[in-house]
């Protein structure tokens, strides 16, 4: 079912310089809780998670040929899952220098660009600090439409539901399994983290992979939504869509997201920012959409008496640049509760 090729990128670890980025989708009551800019500590990790003792409980670190831990950053092929099972998508990555069965794992989605290799280095400093083993997978816009990236293909172009296995959401999870199982990581799961069109994907991703195996997720300036709401139509809601019982509705405001938003990224004229009329109806905005999607989320979890879980956070100062928002995301994704 896969068919897997490695690249191995040599050179130093590069770090990324905190260039912005404008990458939107071209388909493109206040909040509960608001934080300021999260600062950049490392995260205090318990002692059990350190790399010094994680080498106690193994004797022996088991050859790991995925990554090249030595370069630090590299790539490699993986396909047979999604919608185009048969192409290879690149797979851009940072491995810390520690045990890699230790290491949490994080993948990063790309926005309207999908320029994973960008959105690696802009993660590189983050992801090192948190010793996580980073994946962006890159879904490239000749071989994957906005339907397919954006929406996950879980609709065909004629509206129809499309087989499960066929979706994009699909392949990450397959991802997540083989890297999981090549560095034989003892994590129970992973993180999920996008900006913008990449936000549109993880929010979308925990709505509808039911059985995913995410820990934590953080949607980032996002252009527009598919709230949990069964009676708007989809893609702005959950009618004819993929599902709308209760059941499911409960499921989704019970997922682990966070919704996080710079306080900047508020211009109504914004590059590649839809303007039809179902976004619209969401604000004027990214910021104003933002808060439209988790009030929708708080109000059907009212209505159904479920638990809801979503958490909305703001980054002062900050428009929209996936560089600037990755340090607010890292804490987001990587703090203990």
């Amino acid at each position: 079912m896969r068919a897997f090729g490695y690249l191995l990128l040599g050179g130093a670890l590069l770090f990324a310089a905190g260039c912005s980025s404008t990458d939107e989708a071209t388909m493109d009551a206040p909040p509960t809780s608001t934080a300021g800019e999260p600062s950049e500590a490392p995260v205090n990790r318990s002692p059990d998670s350190t790399a010094t003792t994680s080498t106690a409980f193994h004797e022996e670190i088991p050859d790991q040929t995925l990554v090249d831990q030595d370069a630090g950053v590299g790539s490699f092929e993986f396909d047979g899952h999604g919608p185009n099972p048969d192409e290879a998508i690149d797979v851009f990555y940072y491995a810390p220098e520690r045990d890699l069965r230790m290491s949490r794992i994080l993948v990063v989605m790309p926005g309207r660009g999908r320029n994973a290799d960008e959105y690696r280095d802009e993660w590189l400093e983050h992801a090192a600090r948190e010793d996580a083993l980073l994946l962006v997978p890159e879904f490239p816009d000749d071989s994957y439409s906005v339907a397919e990236y954006n929406l996950g293909n879980v609709v065909d172009e004629s509206g129809g539901v499309v087989p499960k296995d066929e979706w994009t959401f699909s392949v990450i999870e397959a991802l997540y399994e083989y890297v999981s199982g090549e560095v034989h990581s003892d994590e129970p799961g992973y993180y999920l983290y996008g900006h913008s069109a990449g936000g549109q994907f993880v929010h979308r991703f925990m709505l509808y992979m039911d059985d995913n195996s995410v820990l934590r997720s953080v949607s980032a300036n996002s252009g527009w939504y598919t709230v949990p709401d069964p009676e708007v139509d989809f893609p702005y809601g959950l009618r004819d869509g993929p599902t709308e019982d209760d059941e499911d509705v409960e499921r989704m405001v019970g997922a682990p997201l966070t919704v996080l938003l710079g306080t900047d990224d508020n211009d109504p004229d914004s590059d590649g920012l839809r303007s039809d009329v179902g976004s619209r109806e969401q604000g004027a905005t990214r910021l104003d959409r933002g808060f439209f999607f988790f009030r929708s989320g708080q109000q059907s979890a009212e209505q159904l008496g479920a638990s809801f879980a979503w958490e909305l956070e703001m980054v002062n100062g900050i428009g929209h640049s996936n560089a600037e928002m990755a340090a607010a995301a890292a804490t987001a994704l990587f703090r203990q509760r």
